[in-house]
């Protein structure tokens, strides 16, 4: 889908009227990832001779067009990782002082109750499948160790973003 956008949008004269669904679709970015003007003081030109050029038709630079398309890809299951990773942070600090009261507790001797028990092991399972999921995301993120494996990589991210109703579940 991204191709087919690119394409149609350095082929288009009306590159205004079309960047600003991009611009709604990267939550502004697309503004923000300009470079800066060839008459101001940084000089672009002798800094990225390669990326200094820009299609007269539509006013955009390469540099626009190759930062949008590595965001679009990046974008792709990196919110419900980055979620993952703060929701399993928040659940580390009640998980540890409960696990030290337990602690505590059985080494007076004392009773612990079911409940707290049976939250600490679906508390424990639950974080285990989390960074299982995460490490297979790790692992099959590439095929052939060289380019992203992008479907397999969409298919875990989904599988997290499940996790993440069952982790908040447990705050």
């Amino acid at each position: 889908m991204m191709m087919i956008f690119l394409e149609a949008f350095t082929s288009s004269s009306k590159a205004a009227k079309q960047s600003a669904p991009v611009d709604d679709w990267l939550g502004g970015f697309g503004t923000k990832l300009k470079p800066p003007s060839r008459n101001g003081s940084v000089g672009y030109d002798n800094l990225l001779p390669e990326f200094g050029s820009s299609n007269s038709a539509t006013g955009v630079s390469e540099w626009d067009l190759t930062c949008w398309g590595k965001m679009a890809i990046e974008s792709v299951g990196e919110s419900i990782i980055s979620k993952i990773a703060e929701l399993l942070m928040i659940l580390a600090f009640p998980l540890d002082r409960i696990q030290n009261d337990v602690k505590a507790a059985e080494r007076n001797a004392e009773e612990i109750e079911k409940d707290v028990s049976k939250w600490l092991e679906d508390a424990n399972n639950k974080i285990e499948a989390v960074n299982c999921l995460e490490n297979e995301i790790e692992k099959h993120g590439k095929f052939l160790t060289w380019c992203p494996n992008w479907i397999q990589k969409f298919k875990l991210s989904k599988a997290l973003a499940k996790k993440t109703v069952t982790l908040r579940n447990l705050e």
